[in-house]
């Protein structure tokens, strides 16, 4: 028994030094490695996507659209016609940041055709529309189908051609709200190349026309 416990205290001591170097070499071995280790994260990481600005380059455009006069084959219409006004704001091409348009428009379309009621025949004849709301009676008999001291209407254009040209010129310029009560005014339009001269009457019952070729 003696020799077995001097024999274990022999083995026992180198035993124990071998297992504290294996130990020692063991932390040594994790130490460098953590210190070589990438960091871990406590959360997921969060990416913001990447914010492009954008300076505007900005265009004032401004313009006027204007349509030529139109008119039917043998009618020639002077006053005004449609008009486009605006101005826009664009950056960089990508999208429009301010657009702003204004229209404006003769009230009467350049090749507006009235409609008329008749009483009478001959150089009685009469014919009736309603223009801007104003009640307008025509002398289409004592104009139209006679000669007048400047010619004759009838060679310049038809009844209905020399009618509605005379009201788009007066519904153009306004005419009608220009006529002071119980007055009357005078003007001229052109009517295939030809002037035809027409007075614009007020009277109780609404405005009275006449036309006559025009004496140069």
């Amino acid at each position: 028994m003696k020799h077995l416990s001097n024999l274990y205290r022999v083995i026992q001591e180198p035993l124990r030094h071998a297992v504290c170097c294996l130990l020692a070499i063991l932390f040594t071995v994790f130490s460098i490695g953590m210190a070589f280790a990438a960091p871990t994260s406590t959360s997921e990481p969060t990416y913001f996507p990447g914010q492009a600005t954008h300076f505007a380059q900005g265009a004032d455009v401004s313009f006027a659209a204007r349509a030529p006069p139109m008119a039917g084959p043998n009618v020639a219409v002077t006053g005004g016609v449609t008009v486009m006004r605006g101005s826009t704001f664009a950056s960089n091409g990508q999208e429009t940041v301010a657009a702003l348009f204004g229209f404006e428009r003769s009230t009467t379309a350049p090749n507006r055709i009235f409609d008329f009621t008749t009483s009478g025949s001959g150089n009685d004849l009469r014919r009736f529309t309603t223009l801007d709301g104003t009640d307008v009676r025509i002398n289409s008999g004592h104009a139209y189908n006679r000669t007048h001291a400047g010619g004759d209407v009838s060679q310049i254009g038809t009844m209905d051609e020399i009618e509605n040209a005379i009201l788009r010129d007066i519904s153009e310029n306004s005419r009608l709200g220009s006529l002071q009560p119980r007055t009357t005014q005078t003007h001229t339009v052109q009517v295939n190349g030809q002037t035809v001269g027409y007075s614009l009457a007020d009277t109780p019952v609404g405005a009275n026309l006449n036309y006559y070729p025009a004496i140069d």
